[in-house]
């Protein structure tokens, strides 16, 4: 989103200036005309300025408020209210005032005569191509109130899905926050002062201790190289997040990890198998279809195997059997999806497969939120274990020498 200053006037003819935020000039000037205005001059703001960059980077739009809008706007459709009027009600309600923009602007432009998934279109990273689809069959249909309907109830199923998984990794993340603060304090103040005692006793320490006290003089020595190398990693991080073999590698290792790589592998598989059907359903090709979908699973992996069963439907090949030479495709699916293919119902068996394994992740969160606690108390115990081989039992060994 650019910023452009701008020189208007009212209806009542008092001349105005300012500055709207819009993709581009053509946009921010129908921005101003719907907000009632002529149109003097738009000209795009130059220069850096830090609450701007700053709300490029921190504003955005959530599942929660995508959700929201659709439901909304498809209450208001099926209430026969119409389209342009709609999304006006929209903007006044909207709390989020990035996203309250973002809907003047498509106001503009579903007003000025363009399609709802036309516009919609404008802002891949708020509405992605699965959304953009169904809200044109939608519009194709004359059914866009049920279809708006069925992507707020996905939407909020992904929604309350990864809000599960986010919900059953706050507690083994705020016990391992503490314990890293408590242990980092231990041994830069806590230990060394332990430990000096039992070396200046001249006693032979344990090999448990040795290496207490080394990682403690090098926490307390060298603690600058730690925070350089952890500033270092971030910055890499950050800058190589989005290249396309750096997430291949990350979303293999998702799929491989040893307690969360299966239900990994079920929640992309649920979200598959949920867009395919649904998309087909509307009517979009298969090869469209599948390069859709490639863009929304949110696994590299997939993604591949997905754009690769694009490719080979092209030349004649049905899907399964790209699908049956993958390793993270699981025999089900691809005996389900030979059947569906034969059968003409390949819609119908994808959906009942998604809710099959949307089960099947719903299960695997369970499992994981009950593995979680007894995990976490072993971590403790073994911490504890290594700290009474470490200090407490040389100390107590050198306090009955003494006595």
């Amino acid at each position: 989103m650019a910023k452009f200053n701008y020189r208007a006037k009212e209806k009542s003819g008092k001349s105005i200036s300012g500055v709207v935020e819009a993709p581009d000039i053509e946009a921010a000037q129908k921005l101003l005309k719907e907000r009632e205005m002529i149109v003097i001059e738009v000209n795009e703001k130059k220069g850096f300025n830090f609450s701007e960059r700053y709300n490029q980077i921190f504003s955005k739009v959530g599942a929660r408020d995508v959700v929201l809008f659709s439901r909304q706007l498809a209450v208001l459709i099926s209430s026969t209210v119409p389209l342009v009027r709609a999304l006006r009600i929209l903007v006044k309600q909207t709390e989020n005032k990035y996203f309250k923009n973002i809907i003047s602007m498509i106001v503009s432009d579903v007003d000025g005569g363009m399609k709802l998934s036309e516009s919609l279109s404008h802002y891949p990273k708020i509405f992605d191509d699965f959304f953009i689809h169904m809200v044109r069959a939608g519009e194709t249909t004359g059914r866009l109130d049920e279809v708006l309907t069925y992507l707020a109830d996905q939407k909020e199923k992904d929604y309350l899905l990864m809000g599960r998984i986010r919900n059953a990794m706050i507690y083994p993340a705020v016990i391992i926050s503490v314990l890293g603060a408590v242990g980092i304090f231990s041994l830069v103040y806590t230990i060394p002062r332990m430990t000096a005692v039992l070396i200046d006793s001249g006693v032979d320490l344990p090999w448990t201790t040795k290496i207490l006290i080394s990682i403690s003089e090098f926490a307390k020595d060298y603690w600058w190289i730690i925070v350089i190398f952890i500033i270092t990693l971030a910055v890499i991080f950050y800058f190589v997040r989005n290249l396309t073999g750096f997430r291949y590698q990350i979303d293999y290792l998702k799929l491989k990890a040893p307690i969360l790589g299966k239900t990994f592998r079920k929640i992309y598989l649920t979200r598959f198998a949920r867009s395919f059907s649904n998309l087909i359903a509307a009517g979009v090709p298969i090869t469209g279809a599948l390069d859709i979908v490639s863009e929304i699973v949110s696994n590299q992996v997939y993604a591949n195997i997905i754009k690769e069963a694009s490719r080979e439907v092209e030349t004649g090949t049905p899907i399964y059997k790209v699908f049956a030479q993958s390793k993270f495709v699981p025999p089900m699916m691809t005996h389900t999806i030979n059947i569906g293919e034969e059968t003409g119902r390949l819609d119908q068996i994808l959906q009942k497969l998604a809710d099959f394994y949307a089960t099947e992740v719903e299960s695997g969160i369970q499992t994981l939120v009950a593995l979680i606690e007894p995990l976490v108390i072993v971590i403790l115990a073994m911490g504890a274990v290594f700290l009474v081989l470490s200090v407490l039992m040389p100390m107590y060994d050198l306090t009955s020498a003494i006595g």
